[in-house]
């Protein structure tokens, strides 16, 4: 990549990241307001009869299924967004010194880790005990 880019290439990719940044706390929006529905759709079924358990089953499955699809997919846009944050670092001297006074401050883990990661992996684990949870019944 060239190091020196025009104003309004330097633009464009600012532009670039902000959406891919934009995009990826809304899909984990999306995923998190999905998966608290299916789960109160389980508790809903759950305080029903028996009849209600080859959907409840089927449910739990599906919320399980999208957990690993979201896991990916979020893996996926980090990995992006952590390119495109070091393109930026690399040809805008402003946003390299604004992430190394952010580096500055020592956190363990990063929040966008932590949502790429651990929450969806944490909702797996959800799903899982539902799992062992109906299918031992």
């Amino acid at each position: 990549m060239p190091v020196n880019l025009d104003n309004e290439q330097l633009r464009r990719l600012w532009e670039n990241r902000l959406h891919v940044d934009n995009e990826f706390y809304s899909r984990l929006n999306f995923f998190l307001i999905f998966e608290s529905v299916l789960l109160g759709v389980v508790g809903t079924l759950y305080s029903k009869t028996n009849q209600a358990m080859p959907v409840l089953k089927v449910i739990v499955i599906l919320g399980l299924c999208i957990t690993l699809v979201w896991a990916y997919v979020q893996a996926k846009h980090k990995y992006f967004l952590d390119a495109i944050n070091a393109q930026c670092r690399e040809i805008m001297p402003e946003y390299r010194a604004t992430v190394e006074n952010w580096n500055k401050i020592k956190w363990p883990l990063s929040t966008r880790w932590l949502l790429a990661y651990v929450i969806p992996t944490l909702i797996a684990l959800v799903w899982i005990i539902l799992i062992f949870l109906f299918f031992l019944q």
